[in-house]
């Protein structure tokens, strides 16, 4: 009797041993991960600067010129570098928040995070372009971490069809950077290792998504720019804006907007850059941002003339 009672204490010391290990593995796993990941990937360093800057903007109050957060995907990172900012300073103080390959759902719940956290720009610009208006695809679980509120993951994961195991991933992720983060670390180390791998990934063709019906994206942009509105909570005036493009959905997306009393800013026409001003079939080079964001700063100028900062609610 002595022996068995011996035994199962052994066991059951073990098994807490065991558990402690990992847990203790598990959390010194996470804490190098937040604080060498920013360090060794210029991707994450600039999403968390940006994140940061962006939770912490204010609107600009009396004698100061506005506020404006600009969010989107590479889109808008093609088309708008940090030179922006220093355009726009006379006028405005403007932070640009991006993270790749995201789309409208995405940002629709990282503004309710953005506005939970206590950001408040005077302006907030949405730049996705006209495909990701009329997607249900989501980042996974690198948003949930910077992008989504854990009481939100449900509603995410209804919107687009996820499984219990995958909304549990979500919630696993919104609280862990090397869960969320994992995909991109692996990449990191790969092209560090074996760099033919980068250069697989780089040289891979990305293919534009089925066409969505003409006649279906009007009604479809609307209820996506009403979800906006409903989570600024008129705390910020929201602006959507559109990058370079060669799909034309503008007139669909302007009919939209002004239904909803939200102004849509195109400087570019669709199509009318030429192909020579895009890397690919979605992103522009260096050339068509320059001109682009030139285009840009006097129709943000003229916004914001127009809508002065106490009225951009």
């Amino acid at each position: 009797m002595h022996s068995s009672t011996s035994s199962s204490s052994s066991y059951r010391r073990a098994v807490a041993i065991a558990l402690l290990a990992a847990v203790v593995f598990l959390v010194g796993l996470e804490l190098v991960t937040r604080m060498g990941f920013s360090r060794i990937s210029r991707v994450e360093s600039r999403v968390r600067h940006e994140h940061e800057e962006a939770s912490a903007l204010r609107p600009g109050g009396p004698g100061h010129p506005p506020t404006v957060l600009i969010v989107g995907n590479s889109l808008l990172l093609a088309a708008i570098d940090e030179t922006f900012a220093t355009r726009m300073a006379p006028y405005a103080h403007v932070q640009r928040f991006v993270i790749e390959q995201t789309g409208v759902l995405d940002w629709e719940y990282g503004i309710r995070r953005l506005l939970a956290e206590g950001a408040r720009p005077d302006y907030l610009v949405v730049c996705l372009g006209p495909t990701h208006w009329v997607s249900d695809a989501i980042r996974g679980d690198y948003s949930s971490y910077y992008l989504f509120r854990a009481r939100d993951i449900p509603a995410v994961g209804r919107d687009v069809g996820l499984s219990l195991t995958e909304d549990a991933s979500l919630l696993a992720a919104r609280y862990s950077l090397f869960y969320a983060g994992r995909e991109g670390l692996r990449n990191y180390l790969l092209n560090r290792t074996y760099p033919a791998y980068g250069e697989l990934l780089h040289n891979l063709t990305t293919h534009p998504p089925p066409p969505f019906p003409l006649d279906q994206v009007e009604a479809k942009v609307e209820s996506r720019i009403r979800q906006f509105k409903e989570s600024t909570s008129q705390q910020s005036r929201l602006v959507l804006l559109v990058p370079p493009t060669f799909t034309d959905y503008q007139a669909s997306m302007r009919a939209a907007a002004q239904k909803m009393s939200v102004p849509l800013l195109v400087p570019v026409a669709a199509n009318e850059f030429p192909s020579s001003m895009f890397t690919d079939d979605f992103h522009v080079n260096d050339v068509g941002a320059q001109k682009f964001m030139a285009l840009l700063e006097q129709q943000l100028k003229e916004l914001i003339a127009n809508t002065p900062a106490g009225q951009a609610k």
